[in-house]
């Protein structure tokens, strides 16, 4: 289970209940709580631009994926196009999460959302980056100068660059750290 790292941040705590029945156990972050780091009146535009980019990245790999092109009946340029899903899917919940979320946040929220936003973008660029150059190594084998092997690889590069995109405003303008205090009021 991949939250068991998180249940030191969480104690048991016995609460009433009204219905009659007696007690019940519920959990209570006890944890350390987070803020992004992101600049005052700039966390708007920071998830602005990784909301675009990361829809983008989304219609470049629908898009390449509806082309019929030589290049994907070549496994060293499937795979990689294949493979750039998984991370292109993990980069839209992170970004999902990070709109979503809340300052202060608790542990396991920096990390489903910031740090996996981040991990993830950098993987899909390396993969979607792969399969673009792949896709020119088809091309100057195969001689195949295509118009649906041009746009294959012209959506591919730009989804690596969308997603290189979305690291780099990560990595710049998202400053994690810890807080040293939190109101009590916040920390649902």
């Amino acid at each position: 289970m991949s939250y068991k790292k998180y249940v030191k941040d969480y104690k048991a705590k016995l609460v009433s209940v009204n219905d009659g029945r007696g007690m019940k156990e519920i959990y209570v972050y006890t944890g350390d709580y987070f803020t992004a780091g992101i600049q005052d009146g700039q966390r708007g535009r920071v998830l602005a631009t990784i909301v675009v980019c990361c829809i983008g990245c989304i219609l470049c790999f629908a898009g390449a994926g509806l082309i019929d092109c030589g290049g994907m009946r070549q496994f060293y340029v499937a795979v990689p196009f294949a493979v750039s899903l998984l991370p292109l899917g993990m980069m839209t919940a992170g970004v999902w999460r990070c709109v979503r979320e809340k300052e202060p946040l608790k542990r396991e929220a920096v990390d489903h959302s910031w740090h996996r936003t981040k991990g993830m973008s950098m993987f899909a660029a390396i993969a979607a980056g792969i399969s673009a150059v792949a896709s020119v190594v088809y091309m100057l084998i195969a001689k195949d100068f295509s118009g649906g092997q041009i746009v294959f690889t012209l959506l591919m590069a730009l989804f690596a660059g969308l997603a290189f995109w979305v690291w780099q405003t990560v990595q710049k303008k998202c400053n994690i750290h810890q807080l040293e205090e939190v109101k009590s009021g916040q920390n649902s």
